[in-house]
């Protein structure tokens, strides 16, 4: 049964909904009016019904019996086994449209019972309240549009309460663990943070139903300075790029908002907390970082032509495993591309570790892959890079190079044309070493250096002459095998094998590694190299591989696991 107070009296209806009683309670007299008067009654209540467009929360009022009433209209949305007070001014008549969704006390005490909408009205003799009501399903959970939150002191800020679709809840408390930290304002759904000091605090909301959430805010100071990784750039047509503010250690700006003088140069495709913008055309334009206190950092930035090709700094790469080694991408004149991605083919081969423009290559196993440069608009470059379980090995015009060392010796010769005096590097060298040794009391000098192939040739047949062939095989080297034609390798005082008893000898073997030299022939090695002991025999091969073989006492053959036999016999 449903009962409406009406202009001071009762409008019953039955159950069998065909009759409609009014008592007029007033008077004190009951009676039934007949059909005209219920007519008369439902086409009031159809006219309040048309003001239920009404946005939430919006009020009007509505003259429904010429001067003797006045009636407002307000939305409340509800969840289930919610109870909501609704305040009034005077002693009302309470009544619902819907008992199945909504049950009302004299007091104005609304309890949502049932999903749908009902009406809630209240009516004196001079004014009609109703409250167009939906009752949505009881949240399960709560959240806020942001869990954690940082902010500067003196910043404000707005989270917004969340629920799950289609459910409601009117009633809703809001707390902080520490006002001195965080002042809060809510406002319907949503409420305002302001930060008040440096600290933590913890911003709660809880529903009717005993459902709960919180947000962690921390305070930090508010930032004096603000930067930006680069005050200037060159980026290419089409390219898009992003832009972090930096600010000082423990302070914070929840607030960074990006803004440009030119919009017709870059576009900003995000402003708030990371600036992202789309270069347009070519010119150039200041991206401004502005934070909540006013502290602001800028950007020049120059937009170029789009590159429509790219070259590598390398173009055909030779690795040994454990080594690395850098390529550059290289644009043409007059174009631009910040976005620069290397990647490789394989990375059981080489790996790559990008540094803005370039890109180091490190060698992990043997094999070939491609290192390829890929800019912001799909030009792409690539690079065959070969890497070598052991020393990497070359040929260039008959020389042979491991590991970018020439390598000469009974398996590896030189041709006849190769040569043209001693190499300045080993020169200098030498010149170093033997000053230092001066200090030392140590006098050294070169016997013999460079030697040509046809000068070679002739002191080899003279070996050969004097001891024979096989003889002369152990301490001289045949034609476009010997040291001496590289430029690199030197005799110092003598040739006879006394010389491995003087001090001379002993202070060279002794210290020869730290100016780059080696003894290439050291004793009891003569099966490695292929030559017996030469005290005196001293090759260039730079510092790093100097101490390296000093350190671990061996030869060139052994470091690069190679050999030194002639093709036509066993020495």
């Amino acid at each position: 049964m449903i009962s409406v107070g009406a202009q001071g009296g009762w409008l019953t209806r039955g159950a069998g909904n065909d009759t409609i009683y009014e008592e007029q309670s007033v008077v004190g007299v009951n009676s039934i009016y007949c059909l005209q008067k219920i007519k008369q009654i439902m086409a009031m209540a159809a006219a309040v019904a048309m003001v239920m467009g009404l946005g939430a929360d919006e009020v009007r009022s509505l003259d429904l019996s010429g001067d003797r009433m006045q009636s407002t209209v307000s939305e409340i949305v509800m969840g289930l086994e919610e109870t909501l007070q609704l305040n009034a001014d005077e002693q009302l008549h309470w009544i619902t449209s819907e008992p199945s969704v909504l049950t009302v006390g004299n007091d104005g005490m609304v309890h949502a019972v049932g999903c749908g909408k009902a009406d809630v009205i209240a009516e004196s003799t001079h004014c009609r309240k109703i409250w167009h009501t939906t009752v949505k399903a009881s949240p399960e959970s709560v959240s806020f549009s942001r869990q954690n939150i940082t902010m500067g002191a003196g910043e404000s800020v707005i989270i917004q309460m969340v629920l799950p679709d289609d459910t409601a809840a009117c009633d809703k408390q809001f707390s902080v663990s520490d006002s001195h930290v965080v002042e809060i304002i809510p406002s319907g759904d949503s409420v305002r943070l302001t930060a008040k000091r440096e600290g933590t605090a913890i911003v709660s909301v809880q529903l009717y139903n005993g459902v709960s959430t919180s947000c962690r805010i921390e305070v930090r100071s508010a930032p004096e300075t603000v930067q930006l990784r680069e005050k200037s750039m060159t980026v290419g047509v089409g390219e898009k790029v992003s832009l972090n503010a930096i600010l000082p250690d423990n302070t914070a700006s929840d607030q960074i908002l990006f803004v440009t003088d030119n919009s017709s140069v870059i576009h900003m495709t995000k402003t708030d907390g990371t600036g992202e913008f789309t270069a347009l055309r070519q010119g150039k334009a200041q991206i401004t970082v502005c934070l909540y206190n006013g502290v602001k950092a800028s950007c020049q930035v120059t937009v170029m032509a789009a590159p429509m090709n790219v070259e590598l700094s390398q173009t055909d790469i030779q690795m040994k495993i454990g080594n690395q080694t850098q390529i550059e991408a290289i644009l043409p004149e007059q174009t631009a591309a910040r976005q620069r991605n290397f990647r490789s083919s394989d990375e059981k081969v080489i790996r790559i570790r990008q540094q803005d423009k370039k890109a180091t290559i490190q060698a992990v196993g043997a094999g070939t892959a491609y290192v390829t440069v890929k800019l912001y608009n799909g030009i792409e470059k690539s690079c065959q890079v070969t890497v070598w379980d052991g020393p990497i090995i070359e040929v260039r015009n008959g020389v042979t190079y491991m590991d970018g060392v020439l390598i000469v010796n009974k398996t590896y010769p030189l041709p006849r044309t190769y040569g043209k005096g001693l190499d300045k590097t080993a020169k200098a060298a030498f010149q170093k070493m033997k000053s230092d040794a001066e200090k030392a009391g140590i006098h050294l000098y070169i016997v013999s250096g460079f030697r040509s192939y046809d000068v070679q040739a002739a002191l080899y047949q003279s070996y050969c002459a004097e001891r024979g062939q096989k003889a002369a095989d152990r301490f001289s080297a045949r034609p476009g095998h010997s040291e001496h034609q590289s430029g690199l390798a030197m005799d110092i005082n003598s040739v006879y094998d006394s010389f491995a008893d003087t001090a001379e000898a002993k202070w060279l073997k002794n210290n020869c590694h730290r100016y780059g030299f080696i003894i290439r022939y050291p004793k009891g090695k003569e099966s490695v190299t292929g030559y017996k002991y030469e005290s005196w025999h001293i090759r260039y091969v730079g510092k790093e591989l100097a101490e390296k073989l000093n350190q671990r006492q061996i030869t060139l053959e052994e470091y690069f696991g190679i050999d030194s036999v002639y093709k036509d016999s066993d020495n």
